[in-house]
């Protein structure tokens, strides 16, 4: 799923990852070398707390996402689209 999300976005990345209460990990990704990361540095967070697609064209002047480590360090992450995956229960 997630190889296919990359190849048809046409994107270095994209992942699954499943957020705890301190922590985030990836738990299907393609192009992605990190297996977990904390929380407060998750763009995953955003997401959930909105429950709508969300879509930062420009990470580096967004004041949200313009300090984070995966902006300013490797993988340089300059674009980030993301949309909660929500179960009933």
């Amino acid at each position: 799923l997630v190889e296919f999300a990359r190849q048809r976005f046409m994107v270095p990345t994209a992942f699954i990852s499943l957020v705890a209460e301190s922590r985030l990990w990836f738990k299907a990704k393609a192009g992605l070398d990190v297996g977990e990361t904390s929380r407060e540095h998750a763009f995953c967070v955003h997401t959930i707390q909105r429950r709508q697609v969300l879509v930062v064209e420009g990470t580096r002047v967004d004041p949200r996402f313009m300090d984070d480590p995966f902006v300013i360090g490797p993988p340089r992450i300059r674009f980030y689209a993301g949309a909660s995956l929500i179960h009933k229960q």
